[in-house]
């Protein structure tokens, strides 16, 4: 019995790793004594609003992303394969 071949769909991947991927950067996480909790995008806001170039200062928030980027891309990736295998399924049934 041959194995069927699937193809990833790559819109679906994407999409779905970018709702599994914003979340992230809404959780807040850091927390400064005296001061309330931050998140990422809340950072990255004051970054913006004070540009300066300091690689110090976008080491962590890379890291951050990493943190949440490959998660994200992993799961979605997984779940759009049981999506296209559901349909590829359905599509043979």
């Amino acid at each position: 019995m041959r194995r069927p071949k699937y193809f990833t769909n790559l819109p679906l991947w994407f999409l779905l790793s970018f709702i599994l991927f914003i979340p992230g950067w809404f959780i807040p996480i850091f927390h400064a004594k005296g001061a309330e909790y931050l998140s990422a995008a809340s950072i990255v806001s004051d970054l913006v609003r004070a540009f300066r170039f300091n690689p110090k200062i976008y080491l962590p928030l890379l890291m951050f992303f990493l943190l949440f980027a490959v998660p994200a891309l992993s799961l979605g990736w997984v779940i759009q394969c049981l999506i296209v295998m559901a349909r590829a399924k359905r599509l043979k049934s």
